[in-house]
């Protein structure tokens, strides 16, 4: 299926621990559940091994169920799927929605089966900083390449010191001032082993796969080359994981821009026989096709092979 920007849809994350993760629906169906090898892996309380299955047909989409059930926001078992209409799969809550439209906010809780978030943790959505932009940003922010600079986003606390209208005479007591107002930060807590692990899983969700995660004595370290829209998909992940998750570790941001990698953004791989690429344009590269100066060369398991200027090799 051939998607145009005005008509791509994603399937929104809009709670829990992939929070703001997005999958971009080209296609026909979508299986979604707690397995790493499904189109969209969540791995929040209540999400079964394989939870259910998104299909469209034509403009109706529906949501069949496998090992757990999809309910809405009055907790009644869900099988058509209206867009912008929130849903629950276990703890998660998600959303259907054109690429282009702005993220929603969560749900009210409702008493029934749905997501069991506390109220208290319910905030808005963080959308996208920027507006969407050729590929993922429209598309679910799935990017593959090697991409451009770094960004990191920082939360700062404002604080207002309370000074007396007049200076107090010498005589009397030292006029006393107002502590500073803090501002409560209500980010999620999280250490290093889950935060690698959720970092993993949001980089393997927007195929930055020039970016690589490890371990150091202070903490974690994130080192690649990227360049154009992947390195925008890469600082809006990284904004919201730091907008979301307050840590105790020292997360190390080596990522750097390069002039190497592919000059295009791909949402789709597809193997086989008849194997080709699904570019953020809705262009499609079969094996021997040059777009851009790039020619496709291979499509193996898990592995993508390019040849251009230079030798190119992407693992996905």
């Amino acid at each position: 299926m051939n998607e145009s920007a005005n008509d791509l849809f994603e399937l929104r994350v809009l709670n829990g621990l992939h929070q703001g993760a997005a999958l971009p629906l080209i296609g026909e169906q979508w299986a979604i559940g707690a397995d790493d090898t499904l189109d969209l892996a969540l791995h929040d309380a209540g999400v079964q091994h394989r939870h259910c299955q998104l299909q469209r047909d034509g403009e109706r989409w529906s949501l069949e169920a496998a090992d757990g059930r999809p309910v809405d926001v009055e907790g009644h078992s869900l099988a058509e799927l209206q867009p912008n209409a929130p849903f629950a799969l276990g703890s998660v809550w998600l959303c259907l929605a054109p690429a282009a439209a702005p993220w929603p906010n969560l749900p009210a809780t409702t008493s029934g089966d749905g997501a069991d978030d506390r109220p208290g943790e319910q905030t808005p959505l963080v959308g996208p900083a920027t507006p969407r932009g050729a590929l993922l940003g429209r598309a679910a922010c799935i990017t593959l390449g090697v991409l451009l600079g770094v960004v990191g986003s920082a939360w700062s606390l404002s604080s207002a010191t309370l000074a007396p209208s007049e200076p107090a005479p010498a005589a009397s007591a030292p006029a006393s001032t107002a502590a500073p107002a803090k501002v409560p930060d209500t980010r999620q807590a999280i250490d290093a082993q889950s935060a690698a692990r959720l970092l993993k899983t949001m980089l393997s969700e927007r195929m930055l796969t020039a970016v690589s995660l490890e371990h150091t004595p202070q903490g974690l370290a994130l080192s690649g080359t990227l360049k154009n829209d992947s390195m925008r998909v890469y600082e809006r992940m990284l904004q919201r994981f730091n907008a979301q998750h307050r840590i105790d570790f020292k997360l190390d941001d080596r990522v750097l821009s390069g002039n190497g990698g592919l000059p295009f953004a791909i949402t789709q791989i597809i193997g086989g026989s008849n194997g080709h690429l699904v570019m953020a344009d809705g262009r499609r590269m079969y094996i021997g096709d040059r777009i851009d100066g790039v020619r496709l060369v291979q499509i193996d398991n898990g592995r993508i092979q390019f040849d251009g200027e230079q030798q190119l090799e992407v693992s996905w």
